[in-house]
């Protein structure tokens, strides 16, 4: 077995070729809004909740390929499940004047073949199937793609390169040992579809709202937006996708237009109750998986299984993340401008998939929830109280029985409304750690955060007043390395970018 000490690159991954010298043409951004398709199709087949016969008549038309995942052995409803989600720039099926309108390449015989993609995306299903992560990958990521072998039998060294090189150089198999190499996390499935997919897609849901901060012009893709809401039919979504040289971050800014647009897609479809009418899935799924290939360990059963247990999924729970970003800018020898990973927070996302973890866990609430720990003295509190009752007496009785417990008391007083039910601790947020301890001797009370109060507690007593307890205080733990405090940036598709 030989192996070959150089590689050439092909045009779209040389730095010096076109689409990334400064002097040469700018090569369209193809293949992104396919790998969009591809999402939205496993999406939707997975909340369709279609009976077995419904949904195994598009099933039975998907097209299979040995791609070489890892399958679970355990039954698919059962554990975690990760998807590796790309869209090759394939455009079988697309007349010349659509590729022209779609600003997909140039009309030319050989626009059906090659094989590249610009973006994949890794889609994490929690085992509960009350979550979905989806994480974009940027194509010029910085990664190891491992030995490979090519079309001739040669053998290739493992060597550092661009990501979309690894679908480029060995298709499916070699993204997939790729990415579990830069990520740890084992594909278990994998998704891929055409030009052709999306637009079908789109039209069959109608048109798709998304929101820009800013007016946008880009002739490469054809993109054009207003300032605020815009309303994309199927060709301008396809802009919108793959849209990058009008923007300062380049692919980021496209990652951020693809997240978006799944997020506009999952509600536009969910707002038309495509999925609750026949005539309007039967038209959706039969364009939503006209060109899609999966691995051909994916089932009918067991996407189906997937449908079951995904059908209710929350637009909360459909969460978007970018892997984290050291350098969007970085010069690697050999292959220049390229994306480099922040290694800490990469290496935290991943770690996270990996356990079947939220990618940010519940923030623990520092106020307002029970069994609150104080750690700062009562003595170093002080606190006035308010009657917000009718009952004579009720803030003077309060206020020596906080003193009894320790806190440094102010003279009570009266509230000037006396219907309040719920006692309220009013306090500044700067002196958080202070309000848990008022929160221990007042169980029940509802905290309300007022800025610019000062270290100063105010109690405003409820009818539900049923007396103080005394506060027990906890030894503070500081943060430690075995317990990261750090978060990373996601959005789901319940946010309002326009907000």
């Amino acid at each position: 077995m030989s192996e070959s000490p150089t590689l050439t690159l092909p045009p779209e991954l040389d730095p010096h070729g076109p689409g990334r010298g400064p002097g040469g043409p700018k090569r369209p951004g193809v293949g992104v809004g396919t790998v969009l398709a591809a999402v939205v199709s496993v999406m939707v087949l997975l909340v369709s909740g279609l009976g077995y016969v419904g949904i195994g008549h598009y099933l039975g038309k998907i097209h299979h390929q040995d791609v070489g995942v890892t399958v679970q052995h355990a039954a698919i409803n059962d554990v975690a499940q990760n998807f590796l989600v790309v869209g090759s720039d394939n455009r079988a099926g697309l007349t010349r004047k659509q590729i022209d309108e779609l600003h997909v390449g140039h009309a030319t015989a050989d626009n059906a073949s090659g094989q590249r993609s610009d973006t994949m995306l890794l889609v994490h299903i929690s085992a509960t199937r009350n979550r979905v992560t989806v994480v974009s990958l940027p194509r010029d990521s910085l990664v190891t793609i491992p030995r490979w072998k090519d079309s001739s039998g040669h053998w290739h060294a493992a060597s550092q390169n661009k990501l979309n090189a690894a679908f480029s150089f060995g298709g499916a198999p070699l993204a997939i040992k790729t990415i579990e190499l830069a990520t740890g996390i084992t594909i278990n499935h994998y998704v891929e579809v055409s030009f052709l997919g999306f637009v079908k897609m789109v039209d069959a849901v109608g048109t798709v709202t998304v929101c820009s901060p800013t007016a946008v012009s880009d002739k490469d893709s054809g993109l054009h937006l207003k300032k605020g809401e815009n309303v994309l039919d199927s060709t301008e979504a396809m802009a919108y996708v793959r849209a990058r040289h009008a923007f300062a971050t380049q692919d980021l800014a496209r990652i951020d237009h693809q997240q978006q647009f799944i997020a506009a897609l999952f509600k536009a479809a969910t707002q038309r109750q495509i999925l609750l009418n026949p005539l309007k899935l039967n038209r959706f799924l039969g364009a939503a998986l006209s060109s899609v290939t999966v691995d051909n360990h994916l089932s009918k059963a067991d996407m189906l299984a997937l449908a079951t247990r995904l059908r209710s999924l929350a637009a909360g729970n459909l969460q978007f993340v970018t892997v984290p970003i050291a350098n969007n800018n970085y010069d690697a020898p050999g292959l220049g401008s390229t994306v480099k990973w922040d290694a800490a927070k990469a290496d935290l996302l991943f770690s996270r998939l990996r356990a079947d973890k939220p990618v940010n866990p519940a923030k623990p609430k520092t106020v307002g929830s029970a069994g609150t720990k104080a750690t700062v003295p009562p003595g170093q509190i002080q606190v006035q109280v308010l009657n917000g009752t009718t009952t004579s007496g009720l803030a003077r009785s309060a206020s020596n029985a906080l003193a009894a417990v320790g806190f440094a008391m102010a003279t009570p007083g009266n509230n000037s409304a006396t219907n309040v039910t719920q006692t309220e601790i009013h306090y500044d947020p700067r002196y958080s750690q202070a309000v848990r301890t008022v929160e221990a001797a007042l169980p029940g009370a509802k905290l309300v955060a007022d800025s610019g109060r000062g270290a100063s507690v105010l109690v405003v007593l409820g009818s539900d007043y049923k007396g103080v307890t005394r506060p027990v205080l906890s030894r503070a733990t500081a943060p430690t390395s075995a317990t990261p405090a750090q978060t990373i940036k996601t959005r789901t598709a319940a946010d309002n970018v326009c907000s």
